[in-house]
């Protein structure tokens, strides 16, 4: 099977705060290849789901809320990826984010919606866009394997670019430093489909430590593609986490105050799992330029915002080396 996206394929990342990724990286891009990728996502946000995988708060001898706002999040995501051989490969990510908070249209719930500090004051959860730089990512790739499956390990590395603030709804990330372990592995569909392939990835994180609670998180995906014409892909994904460790909310919680340090953190020590969906293609201009598109959701959840859908589209320009078709990698 004659394609050169064997190599680099899979141009399509989707914003870390609301946990959907997709990074095929299974192969690694020749040596002396490099690309630049510039992604737009837009996901909607309307429920939040708790540790026991319900959308609603019971209060006790109270009402039941299940309204807590809507989040818009916009945002630009910039990756750069080199290979230094056929081999090894490095690859370097920002997002430029801009979530915004709604309050509910249920006045009694919206008692309970925006997370307000000591002084009352609501720095993000004002109805307005607030825009920050997120999370540095640093992922090492080596490819061990190509027959009969690539196989290709990783290191990465999770670096908040500041001291960004974590306790609102309209936020652009956890704001902690994670440490990621896993592999790679994908493969054609010759002789079956020939112009399919199949790839998948898992990783085990370790999360930094908050409040003296440790969070470690087994992180997977599933990808299938298949190559309508040379230059048109489609592909749809599924990809799902399971944390080790961390608190439910809010039943771990305590007081939804800002005084209590474990509310006031929940945003780092939750015990988040998930399972998303995505559908996407891409279109090559040529042997250099790419434009792709994809739109997700989420299947279930637990101590987490639920994403409502998920829309990214943007392009990638490679350089250097051979002919190649460029990604995000």
């Amino acid at each position: 099977m004659d394609r050169p996206f064997i190599r680099t394929i899979l141009p399509l990342l989707v914003v870390v705060f609301f946990p959907f990724s997709t990074h095929g990286q299974a192969w690694v891009a020749p040596k002396g290849a490099g690309s630049i990728s510039i992604s737009y996502v837009n996901n909607f946000v309307n429920r939040d789901y708790f540790g026991r995988g319900e959308n609603f708060i019971q209060i006790p001898d109270g009402p039941k809320i299940d309204e807590f706002g809507e989040v818009r999040t916009q945002g630009v995501y910039f990756d750069f990826a080199y290979s230094f051989t056929d081999k090894l490969g490095l690859t370097l990510s920002v997002p430029y984010l801009a979530p915004k908070y709604t309050v509910p249209t249920d006045p009694t719930n919206a008692f309970f919606a925006p997370h307000r500090f000591s002084d009352g004051s609501v720095p993000l959860d004002d109805g307005k866009y607030h825009g920050d730089f997120a999370d540095f990512a640093f992922r090492v790739r080596y490819n061990i394997a190509s027959h009969p499956f690539m196989i290709t390990p990783f290191v990465e590395y999770n670096l908040p670019s500041h001291d960004y603030l974590t306790f609102s709804h309209a936020i652009v990330g956890r704001n902690v430093n994670s440490l990621a372990l896993g592999t790679y592995v994908g493969a054609t569909l010759e002789p079956l489909l020939p112009d399919g392939y199949l790839q998948g990835r898992y990783s085990y994180a370790f999360d930094e430590e908050v409040l003296n609670i440790s969070r470690r998180r087994q992180v997977a995906e599933v990808e299938f593609g298949y190559f309508i014409t040379p230059e048109v892909r489609a592909f749809t994904i599924l990809a799902g986490q399971i944390t080790n460790g961390g608190l439910n909310a809010p039943y771990d919680l305590g007081p939804p105050i800002p005084e209590n340090p474990l509310f006031f953190n929940h945003t780092k020590i939750t015990r988040d799992n998930y399972l998303d969906i995505g559908f996407g293609g891409q279109y090559s201009i040529n042997d250099r330029v790419d434009f792709f598109g994809l739109i997700s959701r989420m299947i279930t959840a637990r101590n987490s915002h639920g994403l409502t859908y998920g829309i990214t589209f943007g392009f990638s320009w490679g350089f250097g080396g051979g002919p190649q078709r460029p990604c995000h990698c």
